[in-house]
């Protein structure tokens, strides 16, 4: 689906996003990927081993990445630029990255390791990824990109939900004076503290935000705490 110049990408065959968010979004030569995890295409299910996930996240990371080039005839190559990767033990990375230097030995991106408190769902792996889009056509598209932080001042507000809110009107207010709103975000990364107790509200929430809207690519993460004692972040 085309908005504007943004492009939601929706994958078949492979798990459906857990939320209001696309697979992936093209936006002039850019393609970004939703917070990839390790389910199976049936949306639940995951293997509880730590090496299977691994394989399974680079598994759904080229099924999206092979789509687009199948069903966009213009677009030649796609160069993995940036690459964050989300553990939940960070002591185990090292099976990531021999698997990941097979997937894409050609490739160089820029590599980040987080170690994280919680992931949707219980998933011990999660991965972030923007690409760089090469067209037939050598043709490059302008791609001006706004970046706003998330951090809080001041005293939270009691309540999940009323924290939610105030955090989104803050962004809205910072993209506002950049002259922009809600449907120019490409890409939202959500912190939370408590993750497992949170995620009905926070994803009902988040639906009705970006329900009529052009939906960002998204990545929600588990945190042990954000600053000022807040219990959601929009970054």
């Amino acid at each position: 689906k085309k908005i504007g110049m943004k492009e939601e990408v929706s994958v078949p065959g492979i798990a459906l996003p857990h939320g209001a968010y696309p697979h992936a979004l093209i936006h002039g030569n850019l393609l970004f990927l939703s917070g990839v995890g390790p389910r199976e295409a049936d949306s639940i299910s995951f293997s509880d081993v730590f090496e299977v996930q691994c394989e399974k996240v680079l598994d759904n990371v080229e099924a999206v990445l092979a789509y687009v080039l199948k069903n966009h005839g213009d677009i030649a190559k796609i160069r993995l630029v940036n690459v964050v990767t989300y553990f939940i033990d960070l002591r185990r990375r090292e099976y990531f990255e021999t698997e990941f230097a097979k997937r894409f030995p050609d490739e160089a991106p820029v590599l980040s390791y987080e170690n994280v408190a919680a992931l949707p769902g219980a998933i011990q792996i999660e991965m972030k990824v923007i690409g760089e889009i090469t067209r037939h056509d050598a043709t490059e598209v302008s791609t001006d990109l706004v970046f706003v932080g998330g951090d809080q001042s001041g005293d939270p507000p009691a309540g999940f939900n009323k924290q939610f809110d105030f955090v989104l009107e803050s962004l809205e207010s910072d993209l506002e004076r950049q002259g922009l709103e809600l449907s120019n975000l490409l890409d939202v990364e959500v912190y939370m503290t408590d993750l497992k107790n949170d995620w009905r509200p926070y994803n009902e929430a988040y639906s009705k935000c970006f329900r009529l809207a052009s939906r960002p690519v998204r990545t929600t993460i588990g945190v042990k705490g954000l600053p000022h004692e807040w219990t959601v972040q929009i970054k």
